[in-house]
């Protein structure tokens, strides 16, 4: 069952929908689109409520990767509402805006910046302290993100804040690299030379992740969150949403961990050898 909930979460990914639908002003889409993972949110809640876990893995499993996903839409499509129902989509013309909700990002990640380090490591030892049900209710908010043990988790909602606050300064570094111009989908310059990644998300995850720990970007001082900023800027890629959860399903390999990796050092000699001996 829990499968099925992954599979179906997964297909409420849509924050590029959700920017286009920004950029046009289209309020009434992306108020639809929250009502719509209202619903989903609920009844995932419904189907798991009363579900007995088969194991602490699936527990976790379900808590770190699966509900993280809904909610995490969620907050990004109320982010974008409170956008364009407070300062509308013109703000974004303003540098100056743009910056402070970076800012604001930023100001967030170094609050948590003990949890956030956690994920970026792709640790694990705390899962079953973070990623479990509660233990007993407590008092508080009602509704969507009720605090109902048998749905909830210490850190799910951090969590599901954090890819969503990434996805918010990613979207936001993008909009500054392209000059302060709202780019929608499908009105792109066929004659520019763009670039698209055409191997698999997870072979990106490990260049990616390559980079990031080998320290030669930036003196080491890039985050995988920038570094994976700049790969979906370039070869058109959306990288960044997940990254976290790539790096488990690498981490998770009974074989070859690093598979496309060893496979580009064997092209490589390969090349070298044919070409230049």
């Amino acid at each position: 069952m829990i499968q099925k909930i992954y599979e179906d979460a997964q297909n409420h990914e849509q924050t590029q929908l959700l920017w286009s639908h920004f950029i046009r002003g289209n309020l009434m889409m992306i108020v639809e689109a929250i009502q719509k993972l209202e619903e989903a949110i609920t009844e995932m809640h419904e189907m798991v409520r009363d579900y007995d876990f088969a194991s602490l893995q699936e527990e976790i499993f379900f808590f770190k990767q699966v509900k993280p996903v809904l909610v995490k839409q969620y907050l990004l499509a109320d982010w974008f509402r409170d956008i364009h129902e407070e300062h509308t989509v013109y703000a974004f013309q303003k540098e100056r805006f743009v910056r402070k909700r970076i800012a604001k990002v930023e100001r967030f990640f170094l609050r948590n910046k003990c949890f956030y380090a956690y994920l970026q490591r792709g640790d694990s030892h705390l899962d079953g302290r973070y990623f479990t049900r509660l233990k007993k209710g407590k008092a508080g908010k009602s509704g969507l993100f009720n605090y109902d043990p048998r749905t909830t988790c210490s850190h799910g909602l951090l969590l599901a804040k954090m890819g969503a606050y990434e996805q918010i300064r990613c979207l936001c570094l993008q909009y500054l690299s392209n000059g302060m111009r709202l780019q929608q989908e499908g009105h792109v310059d066929k004659s520019s030379g763009i670039l698209k990644w055409t191997g698999t998300r997870t072979d990106a995850a490990e260049l990616l992740y390559a980079l990031y720990f080998s320290g030669a970007v930036n003196y080491g001082d890039a985050t995988v969150q920038k570094l994976a900023a700049v790969f979906d800027n370039v070869f058109q890629t959306q990288l960044s949403t997940n990254i976290y959860r790539d790096f488990i399903d690498i981490k998770n390999r009974k074989k070859e961990t690093a598979k496309f990796l060893n496979k580009l050092a064997v092209r490589l000699n390969e090349q070298i050898d044919e070409r230049f001996i």
